[in-house]
């Protein structure tokens, strides 16, 4: 049976290279919203865009759990609904899913201001069951 992992994190705290290293070895297929933006090998952030990069993330999910394939998926999630949609599509799906939250955090490759990740980290919700990492 595949399943889907859900990693989340406010911006800077790791997901991308946290997923490279312990899901992709293991044949796990990686999508994340910032991958929308990746234009000819560059990082073009819109945020006029951004309802397409998570829909287009949302889709690719569900089309990659569908085909039978493990899923891990990195967003920063912050509240309960925008964690829920991946959550429903796993059940729509009738796969296993965990929740991953990263909570320590690097240097911000994506140039988010320091405040506007602050502002993630305060509306941060916590989710029943999910396993909250600080040493990975």
């Amino acid at each position: 049976m595949n399943e889907l992992v859900i990693v989340r994190g406010p911006s800077g705290f790791g997901k991308s290279t946290y997923v490279t290293k312990n899901f992709t070895p293991k044949g796990f297929i990686h999508f994340e919203a910032d991958m929308f933006f990746i234009k000819n090998g560059e990082y073009r952030f819109d945020r006029t865009k951004l309802g397409a990069a998570h829909m287009w993330c949302q889709g690719m999910v569900r089309k990659s759990l569908e085909l039978g394939a493990n899923v891990v998926v990195s967003n920063t999630s912050t509240t309960l609904k925008e964690l829920s949609d991946y959550i429903k599509i796993a059940k729509d799906c009738t796969v296993a899913f965990r929740v991953i939250r990263l909570a320590k955090q690097f240097k911000n490759i994506h140039s988010v201001p320091d405040v506007v990740v602050e502002n993630m980290i305060t509306r941060f919700q916590d989710y029943p069951g999910e396993t909250i990492l600080t040493d990975y």
